[in-house]
C-alpha cells in the first residue's frame, strides 16, 4: 500500500485520474494508492456529522448512503469513527484486487466490515439493519441509480438481513 499526502502528489507520481477520490487499486502495478488528506476529510465528515443514530452500544454514521455501525467500545468516539472509516476504504481497495468492478467491492467492503467486527452479535445492529433495508429500497426503486457503492452496500445488507433475521 502506498500512502500519499494529497491528490497532486498523486498527480505527480501517476498522472491524472478524475475517478480516484481517496484511493484506488491500481491493477497495472499491482498497487493500493490511498490520497491521506481526502481520508482526513471523509473521516472528519463522519465524525462531525450530526445525523448519527445511536441505539445502544451502536452508533451508525452514513457511508455512501448506508448507515454502517460502529460499536462503542469506549469514550473516544472521534477515534472509533475514523477506525471504521479508514478500515472500510482499505478493504474497499484491497476488495478490487479480489473482486474487480465497484457494486462487487461495495459488497465485499460491507460483508467483510459486518464479520471483521463480529457486528451479528449485537441485537441493536438489527434496528440499523432494518433502516438500510428501507435506504435500500428506496435506491433500487430509482430508475438510474447512480451509485455502484450504494448498490453493492444494498446487497450485502439485503444479503445480510436473509442470513441473520429471517
Amino acid at each position: 500500500m502506498i500512502i500519499l499526502e494529497s491528490y497532486e502528489e498523486y498527480q505527480q507520481k501517476y498522472g491524472t485520474n478524475p475517478r480516484i477520490h481517496v484511493g484506488e487499486y491500481d491493477r497495472m502495478r499491482k498497487e493500493i494508492h490511498i490520497i491521506k488528506n481526502r481520508l482526513r476529510e471523509i473521516v472528519n465528515r463522519a465524525i462531525n456529522d450530526q445525523n448519527r443514530i445511536f441505539i445502544g452500544n451502536l452508533v451508525s454514521i452514513y457511508h455512501n448512503e448506508i448507515l454502517w455501525p460502529v460499536y462503542k467500545n469506549d469514550n473516544d468516539m472521534e477515534k472509533l469513527i475514523a477506525k471504521a472509516v479508514t478500515d472500510s476504504i482499505l478493504t474497499h481497495e484491497i476488495g478490487h484486487s479480489i473482486v474487480g468492478d465497484e457494486w462487487r467491492t461495495s459488497a465485499f467492503e460491507f460483508l467483510v466490515y459486518f464479520y471483521k467486527n463480529e457486528l451479528y452479535k449485537y441485537p441493536e445492529v438489527y434496528e440499523i439493519l432494518e433502516e438500510n433495508i428501507k435506504i435500500c429500497e428506496k435506491y433500487i426503486k430509482k430508475e438510474n441509480p447512480s451509485s455502484p457503492y450504494s448498490l453493492g452496500f444494498a446487497f450485502s445488507t439485503i444479503f445480510f438481513w436473509l442470513m441473520f433475521c429471517k
